[in-house]
């Protein structure tokens, strides 16, 4: 094999494995994070007991709902 061959697929396969890293990465982070509902739920039960979290959800949801009456209406 050439010199010259074998700088152009070196770089051709680093530029591959630039690409695929990020995809992978997030593919194993989507198999053990979210996906794991008793991780998730055991993260996400503290924010449904905090008032201050409550408010912002009960508002941005009425906030939401407001706006959907108002264009039917």
């Amino acid at each position: 094999m050439s010199p010259r061959l074998r700088s152009a697929l070196s770089a051709a396969l680093i530029v591959l494995a630039s690409l695929l890293a990020p995809c992978a990465t997030l593919a194993v982070w989507a198999m053990h994070g979210p996906a794991d509902t008793h991780r998730y739920v055991a993260s996400m039960a503290p924010l449904a007991d905090d008032p201050d979290v409550r408010d912002a959800a009960a508002d941005t949801l009425g906030a939401g709902f407001a706006g959907l009456v108002d264009e039917v209406a």
